[in-house]
């Protein structure tokens, strides 16, 4: 039995009293987005700086997942999780979509 003060997790999601995603999980998208954010005239440097913290993310396969893609689905999860009108998820939808408009 699990008191008020334990943290229930259910697969990697919290499901205490309503549904939530770790907090170091909304940092790592943070973190991700503030690397690319900061190398935005050096486009390599950002993907070789995702390619050695982030590659082989437990896909199954050698093959380093596109960094766009990957922090992409990683938001969306989180939308999913806490809900599309969540203000975290529309804070980091919204820095993804800025962020995207300085590389295209």
């Amino acid at each position: 039995m699990n008191n008020k003060f334990e943290n229930l997790t259910v697969t990697g999601v919290k499901v205490n009293t309503i549904l939530n995603v770790n907090r170091i999980f909304i940092r790592r998208i943070r973190s991700m987005l503030w690397t690319i954010e900061n190398n935005k005239h050096d486009t390599e440097k950002s993907i070789a700086i995702f390619n050695q913290k982030y590659h082989n993310r437990g896909s199954g396969s050698a093959k380093t997942p596109e960094m766009f893609n990957a922090i992409k689905g990683m938001i969306n999860y989180v939308g999913f999780i806490k809900g599309k009108e969540n203000n975290i998820f529309t804070k980091l939808a919204s820095r993804f979509n800025h962020t995207i408009k300085l590389f295209y």
